[in-house]
């Protein structure tokens, strides 16, 4: 019996050790900004290596949830726009400061004509306050557009929009030679044959086969215009909304072309998907801190972000929510053209996060299918398309931009100690 009493203390002292030992490590872990993510799968791991009861584990997850909340809350210090506030920083003059800082607390209440007004008294003030003069224009343009106010046939002021945030010329390629330049073409054969595989996946619900050759077109000569920007499987989807959006495919082929032109997009395909290996990274770092419990779930299915997220990206939703959430789109394709792949990241969180208790009854199979395939049969807030819930989740979902920036030099870091070994 003493034996027993004896073992049974020094297990007891070699778990509270192991318990400080762990806990020291995640704070050392938090602290350098160092992959979170890998501590969680330790925690679980050691379950299976030492005599760890089901509290302990559960303590210890809770421990490093904690830190990684306070990672995250120490870029939330207050709610002022981060964009906005770095602009006041580097301006000189006390009076022009006091400007921006009025103008910032009234932005929400102006018109768009207001904003006209702005740019007119004075360009420079313009200039440092046009993103988020365009970010009010398009929010309150989209109140009324997903309210049913505005209807889609009004979308070319939209359109326009888009082209002078994006600073983008129209007039820079003309579509009709273009086509003829790639019926010409030799070198496209290849490309042709993946994109002819995604048309035949396209699915319309009228004047189908007319409507196929209308994306392949436009597909074709993209792919043509930015030799660089590799083609990949999935861009078919975004060419199906912007041709249902505009029922045009010159117009189609101007608003792609805008998004490879101007955005980040473009560099999502080359260098061996490099960026798209990034933010697989950033992603899923993003799911540990903010769903810490979600991301055990995934792990113990072994379920990586890359599974899950890709077609997110590479067809910006337009895959997930096709059909009959045109406007929905029409609201994330804004999002994405004022804050590129952070409001990507921001969108697929804030899925995540309103059906986590769902997911985690799911299994393997069935948690990929429904993430990939059922978004928009399964969320509630698409039912009678009323989208004020999507919007609200969406601007409760907050993502610092210093946290992203944060985690892809941890990426960066990463990728060159690998390098080195």
């Amino acid at each position: 019996m003493k034996g027993k009493k004896k073992i049974q203390k020094k297990k007891e002292i070699l778990n509270k050790e192991l318990m400080n030992v762990i806990k020291d490590y995640i704070v050392h872990f938090t602290n350098f900004n160092l992959g979170i993510s890998d501590i969680n799968d330790i925690i679980i791991e050691l379950k299976s290596e030492y005599p760890l009861v089901d509290e302990e584990i559960s303590y210890l997850i809770s421990f490093l949830n904690s830190n990684t909340y306070n990672i995250r809350s120490k870029y939330h210090k207050d709610d002022q726009n981060p964009f906005f506030t770095k602009k006041i920083k580097t301006t000189k003059n006390k009076k022009y400061k006091q400007l921006l800082l009025s103008l910032n607390s009234c932005f929400m209440f102006l018109t768009p004509k207001d904003f006209i007004n702005i740019k007119n008294i004075n360009k420079t003030y313009y200039k440092q306050l046009e993103k988020l003069i365009y970010k009010q224009i398009f929010i309150k343009r989209n109140k009324n557009l997903l309210n049913s106010k505005i209807d889609l046939s009004d979308c070319q002021k939209h359109f326009e929009m888009w082209f002078n945030y994006l600073k983008y010329d129209k007039k820079k390629y003309n579509y009709n030679e273009i086509i003829k330049k790639v019926k010409e073409a030799k070198d496209l054969e290849s490309t042709l044959d993946i994109i002819n595989l995604d048309v035949a996946r396209t699915h319309f619900d009228n004047d189908q086969e007319n409507k196929r050759n209308k994306i392949k077109n436009v597909l074709l000569s993209l792919a043509y215009t930015y030799p660089d920007t590799n083609y990949c499987q999935g861009m078919n989807y975004i060419s199906q909304f912007l041709l249902e959006l505009t029922g045009s495919e010159e117009k189609s082929f101007d608003l792609f072309s805008a998004i490879l032109n101007k955005t980040e997009y473009s560099k999502l395909t080359v260098n061996e998907f490099e960026l798209m290996k990034k933010y697989f990274y950033v992603f899923e770092r993003l799911i540990c801190i903010y769903l810490p419990e979600l991301y055990t779930t995934f792990k113990r299915n072994n379920i990586n972000a890359n599974f899950f997220i890709s077609p997110w990206f590479i067809t910006l939703y337009t895959h997930s929510f096709n059909g009959n959430h045109t406007k929905l789109l029409l609201y994330i394709f804004d999002l994405f053209i004022l804050d590129g792949w952070q409001a990507i990241c921001r969108i697929g969180l804030m899925l995540l996060k309103y059906y986590q208790n769902d997911l985690f009854n799911m299994e393997f199979e069935e948690l990929l299918h429904f993430l990939i395939n059922e978004l928009k049969e399964k969320y509630d807030f698409f039912n009678n398309n009323n989208y004020d819930k999507f919007i609200q989740l969406y601007r409760e979902m907050k993502l610092p931009k210093g946290l992203v920036n944060n985690i892809e030099n941890e990426y960066e870091l990463n990728k060159k100690i690998n390098k080195n070994k």
